[in-house]
């Protein structure tokens, strides 16, 4: 059965090592996984940092892991010699020749290698880049024969990346379709890259129809010139009939024509180098390239930010991009200072918000293994020695505080919102006010309550966040900004942005450019523009906060702000790219058993609703439900209802549908956007099912909190789209086309924000609801 979490297969290949193996479909991570590598698993550390998160590849010598940089917050490949070959010298030389090599041959379109390292056993790895996209195997088959400048685009990198490897010595022997990728990276443009570059003869029991002559024959020695007829024949298939005998393709033009001919020699000596085939194809390209998929990584340009904001966002706005660019600024205080490794080889170094959080005391036994466990995301067992430390009555004063800390931190992450609430409560009686530890437990307390969502409590210590004068320490400011995220969803925009200014206002230069305060900054910018809809400010903010949490090593904040920028990604319509980034995020969070996979889920469940993937898209959303009902989280459940109240709408199955948006209502009850969104779903339920009566006051209810509060989040314009038409089918025509043209005008005027004018297409013709107030608005207001 396939697991619903994966990529549609043929969608997303996942490539590096040697050898045949499944290119689509994801290998299992867990007891399968555990099996096949004798001891490696899932969520295991090695060489300090390297957190695995599921096998690739094996061969004679080595295994291939995908796994987490957590120092960098990136995925890589990681290749590992194996136990029996750790201590053979030709092994380690071997190894240490190919990265060499492939480190020398530096191209776009190859796979980088990052580092080769040695583990405490002495034996040797290799980090390379973990090339992800869409296999070019499978673009072919979903796009049918290619035109010629389609093809050169693609392959002419390629042609260029095997001439460089070439220089090097290197010979690929495995050149096909399904070892070019198409990376569709979230902000550049698309970037074909050759994946599994090695050295040697290619195994004689897997020739196929890319094999040179000469391979397939077993005739004479082979080198470079294999690559080039190689390459040639996959041109040609992407041009012709792959299901043919090879050939030239008809339509051609001449100079591409004889250029193949010569390629596909039988005879090697007789084939161009790869340079000049490179050079060859380059003049014959000449199409424009194509824009950028997305944004940079600062986001939009400064101007993007005006619209619709009160002079104290654009304030904001300036006083950060101002901190950021100051010349005068020394630089090295835009890294974090790295940490001390434990003592076993397999220990990562903590990230720089743990390293905020606890004061530098050394404490003894259970109470030093459970900071050291959170640490490294081990977050059961970090629950598990600070409660056997606290239980031992040894520790006291700051030290028990941090305990309750460590329980309040990985009880958050893991979900049980009801014991990191109390663990932060515990935490807030031990320690002084102010304290780096109190702040910590301050903000923790705030997101805890959050998910649950308790409002009522949340006003306790905004006195001492947002009063004047003092200075204000990074743990400060980012508990402010943990605040400002719960005051928003609860509706409260203003005292969110008033705590979140004022703590700005009071840290100095050194304190704002800590890359920790600078994230969440901008993730208080985001969640602001979550809640009015404003995605052209949302996107940039929480890019910005993804490479800004990698920046600073935390690994589990960076993986939340994976979901939450590919969230936006959905909303612009953008579902391949939105799709991508989502897969990478529960790839993160599902071995470091983080909560916030469940609602990953529910975004991944979307994204396959949006793209007419029905029963993916059910299995999703009820596995997300599933995962989030036992911890009251409600601010998950309020989406993953809503989503599945649409999908079951789509399916005319209107009973299941108005539950689910029922579901939807009473989990979104205090969260003012989503409650909005909710009640935009319930109305379009009733609406679809013929009940426009009764979709009246769900319908109007939704319009009066986003007048009210300033948005409905991701909701908006369904809640204006049913709303107009609530209104038609009810009999106020008059009203109905006033509310369509305020529908068109924001629909309009959101897009008009988008700098990039792929999204401004995408979020007006890829999002139904927006299109189709697009339609309706020209038929209504128009005439036409």
């Amino acid at each position: 059965m396939t697991n619903p979490t994966e990529p549609r297969a043929g969608r997303t290949a996942t490539l590096r090592g040697t050898g045949a193996r499944t290119r689509t479909d994801r290998p299992p991570v867990g007891d399968d996984a555990t099996t096949a590598t004798r001891g490696l698993h899932a969520g295991m550390i090695v060489a300090g940092k390297f957190a695995l998160v599921r096998l690739l590849h094996e061969d004679a010598t080595t295994r291939t892991f995908e796994a987490e940089d957590t120092l960098l917050g990136r995925r890589v490949a990681l290749r590992l010699m194996r136990p029996e070959h750790a201590q053979s010298a030709d092994a380690a030389r071997r190894l240490r020749r190919d990265a060499h090599a492939a480190m020398l041959a530096a191209h776009p379109s190859l796979e980088a290698i990052y580092e080769v390292g040695r583990r405490s056993d002495g034996s040797l790895f290799v980090s390379y880049e973990l090339v992800q996209g869409v296999a070019l195997a499978a673009y072919r088959t979903d796009r049918g024969k290619l035109d010629e400048r389609e093809t050169l685009e693609l392959l002419a990198p390629i042609s260029g990346a095997l001439a460089s490897a070439h220089a090097q010595g290197l010979s690929h022997r495995e050149v096909t379709p399904s070892n070019i990728v198409i990376v569709h990276a979230a902000f550049t443009r698309p970037l074909p890259k050759i994946v599994e570059l090695r050295q040697g003869r290619p195994d004689p029991s897997v020739f196929h129809r890319y094999h040179a002559p000469e391979l397939r024959e077993l005739r004479g020695p082979s080198d470079a010139r294999a690559d080039v007829w190689s390459f040639a024949a996959v041109l040609c298939d992407l041009m012709g009939d792959p299901s043919a005998p090879i050939a030239i393709p008809a339509g051609a033009r001449r100079e591409l024509a004889e250029l193949l001919a010569r390629c596909l020699s039988s005879k090697p000596a007789e084939r161009p180098e790869m340079r000049g085939v490179f050079f060859e194809l380059s003049k014959l390209h000449h199409a424009e390239s194509a824009p950028p998929l997305g944004p940079q990584s600062r986001g939009s340009s400064l101007d993007e930010d005006y619209g619709e904001l009160s002079d104290e966002d654009v304030e904001e706005i300036l006083v950060v991009e101002q901190i950021e660019l100051d010349p005068d600024e020394d630089s090295s205080t835009l890294r974090p200072a790295p940490a001390e490794l434990a003592p076993s080889g397999d220990w990562m170094r903590s990230t720089s918000q743990v390293e905020s959080e606890f004061a530098r005391g050394r404490a003894d036994g259970a109470a030093d293994a459970a900071q050291r466990a959170l640490r490294v995301n081990a977050l059961e067992e970090a629950v598990v020695h600070a409660e056997v430390a606290i239980a031992s009555g040894d520790a006291s004063g700051e030290l028990l505080g941090q305990l309750h800390l460590v329980r309040t931190m990985a009880e958050l992450w893991l979900g049980r919102y009801e014991a990191s609430e109390h663990a932060a409560l515990t935490t807030l009686s031990i320690l002084p006010d102010g304290a780096a530890g109190w702040y910590a437990a301050l903000g923790h307390l705030a997101l805890a309550r959050a998910r649950l969502g308790r409002f009522e409590q949340r006003d306790a210590a905004l006195p001492e966040l947002s009063r004047p004068g003092g200075r204000a320490s990074a743990p400060h400011v980012i508990a402010a900004c943990r605040m400002a995220v719960a005051l928003v969803r609860s509706g409260d925009l203003a005292r969110g942005r008033a705590i979140v200014r004022s703590a700005r206002e009071r840290c100095d230069a050194a304190t704002a450019a800590d890359p920790s305060v600078s994230a969440w900054l901008d993730v208080a910018v985001a969640e602001r523009s979550a809640f009015v809809g404003d995605v052209a400010r949302e996107l940039p903010r929480r890019a910005a906060a993804l490479e800004r949490f990698t920046a600073a090593g935390d690994v589990r904040n960076a993986c939340e702000q994976r979901g939450a920028l590919a969230a936006v990604l959905l909303r612009l319509g953008a579902f391949d790219e939105a799709e991508r980034l989502l897969h990478e995020a529960l790839g993160i969070a599902e071995p470091m058993k983080l909560a916030i996979a469940s609602q990953i889920k529910a975004y991944l469940a979307l994204a396959a609703f949006r793209q007419g993937e029905r029963e993916r898209a059910v299995s999703l959303v009820s596995a997300a439900l599933e995962e989030a009902e036992p911890r009251g989280d409600r601010y998950t459940l309020g989406h993953a209802h809503a989503f599945h109240a649409l999908i079951q709408a789509q399916a005319d199955d209107h009973g299941a549908a108005l539950a689910e948006a029922d579901a939807a209502v009473a989990a979104a009850e205090p969260f003012p956007s989503l409650l909005a969104h909710a009640l935009g779903v319930r109305a379009a339920t009733l609406l679809v099912a013929g009940n426009a009566a009764s979709a009246l006051e769900p319908a109007r209810r939704a319009m009066g909190l986003l007048v009210e509060r300033g948005g409905a989040g991701e909701g908006e314009s369904l809640a204006r789209l049913t709303h107009a038409l609530v209104l038609a089918q009810t009999g106020d025509q008059a009203e109905s086309r006033r509310a369509m043209k305020a529908a068109r005008d924001r629909v309009v005027g959101l897009a008009e924000r988008l700098g990039d004018r792929r999204y401004k297409r995408s979020f007006l013709e890829k999002i139904p609801e927006n299109a189709r107030i697009l339609q309706l608005g020209a038929e209504w207001l128009d005439g036409g």
